[in-house]
């Protein structure tokens, strides 16, 4: 299955009731098109970056926050195109909402008919919003080949014509300076976060010659570190203790202490 076919089905699985779905994600450059194994990735290693999807994320909200409501299913406009909605019925749109897996051709869904409660839906994943009014959809649409997830729990983004699913901060590291099982990273957001507890989180190898350590960054915060071997030895930039390294970007790559970083990963962890 490609990636796009694991989406699809997340959105119709995730977003039901009564249900015990569970995510995972495959191993880096594996499956669908690729190779089943594609030995880039080693056990405990995160994965590929699929469930970080802004679909299967906003799948997920949805079923967390339309726990306990009553489900109906129905087709939209087409047999590719299913509508899961979620309700109380209660005359408040603030805990209704519906998913929508539109396999193929964009959808115009005014006219159906639904069990939402009067008013405005945002679509969180894509923008754009559908209404209600009478137990029908008075106006609203969907886009071919996505996951649409209408619900009032967030607000809605800007469409991003070339979205990424990144939300973390690699650092790399030479496993030369400290060794591959000894090297820490001492660290904090630098716009106003809390140092780790020295000496720091324990970084793991990466490839041959780096170790390396994940941040979950989804705002894209600046970062402050240093490095050390987890007892008296520490490398602080320009070789200057009290003076840290500084930081942004998907990917950091220090190979000295003159401060100056690559942003390109020297392998894929």
């Amino acid at each position: 299955m490609t990636d796009w076919q694991i989406r699809m089905g997340w959105g119709v699985i995730g977003a039901r009731a009564s249900g015990a779905a569970l995510f995972f994600n495959r191993p880096v450059g594996s499956g669908g098109a690729n190779a089943q194994f594609a030995e880039q990735s080693q056990l405990g290693d995160a994965g590929d970056n699929e469930w970080k999807s802004p679909e299967v994320k906003w799948v997920n909200k949805f079923r967390n926050a339309m726990e306990g409501n009553a489900e109906y299913l129905r087709n939209c406009q087409a047999e590719n195109c299913l509508m899961i909605e979620r309700y109380k019925s209660d005359g408040s749109n603030a805990n209704d909402g519906v998913a929508v897996v539109n396999m193929d051709g964009d959808k115009n869904l005014a006219g159906l008919d639904t069990t939402l409660d009067d008013g405005t839906y945002t679509d969180q994943v894509n923008g754009g919003t559908i209404t209600v009014a009478n137990k029908k959809i008075t106006a609203g649409s969907v886009k071919s080949g996505k996951v649409s997830v209408f619900v009032n729990i967030g607000t809605a983004p800007t469409p991003d014509p070339n979205p990424t699913p990144d939300s973390t901060t690699t650092v790399y590291y030479p496993s030369t300076k400290f060794g591959a099982d000894s090297t820490y990273l001492h660290w904090r957001f630098a716009d106003g976060g809390t140092w780790t507890t020295a000496p720091g989180v324990k970084m793991t190898a990466a490839c041959s010659g780096y170790v390396s350590y994940a941040i979950e960054n989804p705002d894209g915060r600046p970062i402050e570190f240093v490095f050390t071997n987890g007892s008296d030895q520490w490398d602080n930039k320009n070789g200057v203790s009290g003076q840290n390294y500084t930081a942004t970007g998907a990917s950091v790559v220090v190979t000295d202490n003159s401060g100056n970083y690559g942003t390109t990963a020297p392998c894929t962890v």
